[in-house]
């Protein structure tokens, strides 16, 4: 069951990267800030409800660093990935 919750949270992670990438067409940087910025409020919201049921004010700093570090990392890769495929196929298309 708990599977499922990591499932859930990949599967919100790559659509964020997607609708930032396709739909508003974002720079690899600043995409990857905003996708970063989401799982840190997501991290925060859960650190809320661990200092909620223990004493444990540091989860509150910690929680959001740990995810959004690694986040912008993995997102600004794929979409920078993306972003030079992208232009490739554009300049495929137009080479023809």
């Amino acid at each position: 069951m708990a599977c499922s919750g990591w499932l859930a949270c990949a599967g919100a992670f790559a659509l964020h990267i997607a609708y930032e990438h396709a739909k508003l067409r974002s720079l690899p940087i600043r995409a990857a800030l905003h996708v970063a910025a989401a799982v840190a409020a997501g991290a925060f919201v859960l650190a809320i409800w661990v200092t909620s049921h223990t004493f444990a004010p540091l989860a509150l700093l910690l929680f959001p660093l740990i995810t959004a570090v690694p986040a912008f990392l993995v997102a600004f890769t794929v979409l920078v990935l993306l972003s030079r495929a992208r232009r490739r196929a554009g300049a495929e298309q137009g080479g023809e």
